[in-house]
């Protein structure tokens, strides 16, 4: 179910749209907000903000007393507006779809690694901005103090320029989805392995 075939799609409004309608359709997902320096870009995400150990819990009720991990997966910016060394959404959308669902069914995988532990996908965009006022305040998550993984795409901007963002990791990725995503399956594939591991090292 992770490795799903995938193309880009250009319309910037119809992506924000969509990630934060993973929400309603993919429990338990949540489509979050950040206050953005810039107004003219969106600082978003996705996050699932319930450990899964017992049962789905929201992650105010479980932290006291616990130690709740945070993964922050950054993919910096997922539109088309310019060049950037963003990843396209579509990938991280499905490798979050996935994670939902592991979560919800229960599968050894999610009851050894994602109880108590808190995945968010955080990500910016100067395109579809009317459709962020969808995305609710990432206060539940505030508290934590995140991993801080980042994923960039190898090109001109990641070539000539470093992360601004601080990171425990940095992944540049030498490949794309190729021509009509005919490379997106061992795009996926290559993907959803390493923020595996990335979530099972805590």
């Amino acid at each position: 179910d992770h490795v799903q075939y995938w193309n880009r799609w250009d319309d910037g409004n119809v992506v924000v749209r969509d990630i934060s309608d993973l929400a309603r359709r993919y429990a338990p997902l949540q489509a979050v907000r950040w206050a953005s320096p810039d107004a003219r870009r969106a600082h978003l995400g996705i996050t699932m903000a319930h450990t899964c150990g017992t049962g789905f819990q929201p992650v105010n009720e479980v932290s006291r007393g616990k130690t709740i991990h945070h993964t922050m997966i950054r993919t910096g910016r997922i539109d088309n507006v310019d060049v950037h060394d963003g990843l396209p959404p579509e990938p991280m959308t499905i490798f979050m779809k996935w994670l939902a669902r592991e979560a919800r069914e229960q599968t050894a995988w999610a009851r050894r690694h994602l109880a108590d532990h808190v995945v968010t996908w955080q990500f910016d965009t100067a395109d579809g901005l009317k459709y962020a006022a969808n995305y609710d305040s990432a206060e539940p998550i505030a508290h934590l103090t995140p991993k801080m993984v980042r994923l960039r795409m190898r090109g001109p901007a990641a070539d000539t320029k470093p992360a601004a963002e601080e990171a425990d990791e940095v992944l540049t990725l030498s490949e794309d989805e190729g021509l009509y995503g005919d490379g997106s399956l061992a795009f996926q594939k290559a993907l959803t392995h390493y923020l595996r591991r990335v979530i099972e090292r805590g």
